[in-house]
């Protein structure tokens, strides 16, 4: 068996490491949130106006997200953020972690392909702008099982990288310091760890990043539209984030109303946010 395997690899290239951009400001540091993707969700247009399925989602995700990359400031540290629900089921079932049932495309198998290939290609970009990667998959309320499976995946796929760190940190929680900028997130589907709730949580749990910083930001996700749930004066800005993709079937009967982008934000070590970068997703059909 392991003879065969290993035949079957013969006519494999091996993956060729992306050259480091020539010059990369040392002070800055860009977050590309990559939230809320739902490959394999499906959507009929007669029923919500427009067709999305994982070949639609594949193009329009990737292009944007490369567009994005391409567009931001050239930092010496960049962190890929799986925001959750990069996956629109759980498993096989069609069905999200607590058991709703989900429209879907095609087979779970194919989903998880075409999410490692749109996470290596993210990656990769990001490589091409900026010195070092930081990546983190954070578990959503759809994906809670398959994105443990990515984030090893990612892990094994750049083993050999000596310019990407892929966190496989089990909890609900990212955290992140660049020298006076700290950074949080969550998907946000629990009430216990609902965006509004994060500076708490951010203070107490990181108390000393929290003593060291000045400037302190909170990202969420889930909900799928563009949110701030509180200003600096508080000492932390929250923010959820908007997802890249159209609304299915039950999201566009019960009225939900969002735009649809990624964005690209960059930090200064000195003082904080100074630029960003938002791709806006047209239809695609």
């Amino acid at each position: 068996i392991a003879e065969w395997l290993k035949g079957a690899f013969d006519n494999v290239p091996a993956a060729e490491p992306v050259p480091a951009p020539a010059v990369t400001a040392a002070s800055l540091c860009t977050l590309i949130p990559c939230n809320d993707w739902h490959l394999n969700m499906h959507a009929w247009g007669k029923q919500v106006g427009q067709n999305w399925d994982m070949k639609i989602a594949e193009k329009t995700i990737g292009g944007a997200v490369v567009n994005t990359i391409e567009r931001t400031q050239s930092s010496a540290e960049c962190i890929i953020l799986g925001g959750g629900d990069l996956l629109h089921t759980n498993g096989r079932k069609n069905e999200t972690a607590s058991g709703t049932p989900q429209d879907t495309d095609g087979r779970y198998q194919k989903a998880i392909e075409v999410l490692g290939r749109l996470m290596v290609w993210t990656i990769d970009a990001a490589l091409a702008r900026h010195q070092h990667v930081t990546s983190r998959i954070l578990k959503g309320n759809h994906d809670e099982d398959p994105s443990v499976a990515i984030a090893y995946f990612l892990l094994a796929w750049y083993r050999n990288e000596p310019r990407v760190t892929v966190d496989v940190d089990p909890s609900d929680y990212f955290w992140f310091r660049f020298g006076s900028v700290m950074l949080g997130a969550t998907h946000g589907h629990q009430s216990s760890n609902h965006i509004a709730k994060m500076p708490a949580i951010m203070a107490h749990r990181r108390a000393q990043d929290w003593g060291a910083t000045k400037f302190r930001y909170v990202h969420g996700f889930h909900l799928h539209h563009s949110a701030k749930y509180a200003t600096e004066g508080n000492g932390v800005i929250s923010e959820v984030h908007q997802a890249p993709i159209p609304q299915d079937a039950w999201h566009f009967g019960s009225g939900f109303l969002s735009g649809r982008s990624i964005q690209g934000i960059t930090y200064h070590k000195d003082f904080g946010e100074i630029g960003r970068v938002r791709t806006a997703i047209l239809d695609a059909e």
